[in-house]
């Protein structure tokens, strides 16, 4: 990404920099996926446990039960505000790169990317409504990637599964092979997709070199923050921005 965004200000006539970036955002799509998949799984975990609330033999009346934040909401939240943040220095690096026109940071398209992920796998009625809804709205607004970016978790999430399941030692009941089968097969289509229907360049099908890393990844908690992530993506284009000023 940060290749990417140094030939976007700096060297926009070198074509090869600009393809080393096309594999950064099916990595981030992936850890987006990975991250609604351990978030619903703490949302699943708090479901079942929500056990009748203890009563206090003593008293004989029920203790009050403590209330947990909806975990998804939490990882909704989290993402409009790292949008939210986003949005200025993004300007402000297109702006350096000499693109006049607006545009909406990728914090936008990972929200809706959410919203996405959320209602065609939770499948409940009001998810699936919200879904077709970010589904419009990432046809419509002027979000980095568009439809391609918000479609692009959920074609990671076969390989999310498939991670897992190999990681947990469910593959002794069941083989991970048609999960990675089924998420390479809608990279593909998503990415032919992009070139033929959404008109993208022809070197963004460069992305699909992303897959094999993908299918690498020991499905463990990564040793650097996510917070990390979070602060550098803003950081970086202002860095850019102020380099750009003193070219």
């Amino acid at each position: 990404m940060l290749v990417d965004h140094v030939g976007l200000v700096f060297f926009p006539r070198l074509a090869w920099v600009r393809m080393v970036g096309r594999v950064s955002m099916p990595l981030f799509a992936y850890a987006i996926a990975t991250g609604y998949y351990f978030t619903a799984r703490k949302q699943a975990a708090l479901a079942a446990g929500s056990a009748p609330a203890p009563v206090d033999a003593a008293a004989n009346a029920p203790q009050p039960r403590q209330r947990s934040f909806d975990p998804f909401l939490k990882y909704l939240l989290q993402m409009a505000a790292f949008a939210l943040v986003s949005q200025w220095p993004f300007m402000l690096m297109r702006a350096a790169g000499r693109i006049t026109s607006f545009g909406m940071s990728i914090g936008v398209t990972w929200l809706l990317a959410l919203v996405m992920l959320h209602g065609v796998l939770s499948r409940r009625a009001g998810w699936l409504l919200a879904a077709i809804g970010a589904a419009a709205l990432a046809m419509w607004l002027p979000i980095d990637y568009g439809i391609y970016g918000v479609l692009y978790p959920l074609a990671c999430y076969p390989v999310v599964l498939a991670v897992q399941q190999r990681r947990r030692r469910y593959a002794e009941l069941s083989s991970p092979a048609p999960l990675y089968l089924g998420g390479g097969a809608a990279q593909v289509g998503l990415n032919a997709l992009g070139w033929v229907g959404l008109g993208f360049w022809p070197f963004q099908a460069l992305s699909l070199a992303a897959f094999p890393l993908m299918c690498l990844d020991s499905g463990a908690k990564s040793r650097i923050s996510k917070w990390f992530f979070y602060i550098f993506y803003p950081a970086h284009m202002l860095a850019l921005w102020a380099l750009a000023m003193l070219w």
